[in-house]
């Protein structure tokens, strides 16, 4: 359910974070190739799940206004982080530009889990699963 698949999207996307480090690392090309597949790995894996969170708490007629906002975002950032990271290339080279971006997914991780402790019982309550994961209704 939306508890489980909630966990599992941010625990998938926690493990994502570490393997742009290993740009760092000089000259280790199977390394980085490792690294690239375990991080697009991970982090696929971990939003494989957004389309059933959204499927689970939204209501039918707002999945497509749902979805197509989040392309929207997810175009734009894409976009944005191109020309950032072309803009930093200058100052700490592409190594240092990949290492930050395990900086962002950590920070998109743990935003994930302010908003599951924050919101987790109030949106399970609101679809009527909050008994379903064990927590008695007079508790939320």
């Amino acid at each position: 359910g939306l508890h489980q698949r909630l966990s599992l999207e941010t625990v998938l996307i926690f493990f994502s974070v570490p393997f742009p480090l290993l740009f760092l690392i000089p000259g280790h090309y199977v390394l980085i190739a490792v690294s690239i597949f375990a991080f697009n790995f991970f982090r696929s894996m971990g939003q494989a799940n957004s389309s059933p969170i959204i499927c689970e708490v939204l209501k039918r007629n707002t999945w497509s206004t749902c979805f197509g906002f989040m392309n929207m975002v997810n175009s734009l950032a894409a976009g944005a982080g191109v020309v950032l990271a072309g803009f930093l290339k200058r100052y700490m080279g592409l190594r240092g530009v990949f290492a930050w971006v395990s900086v962002i997914i950590l920070l998109a991780a743990l935003i994930l889990v302010y908003g599951y402790v924050r919101y987790i019982k109030r949106d399970l309550a609101r679809v009527g699963l909050l008994e379903s994961v064990g927590i008695p209704a007079g508790l939320h």
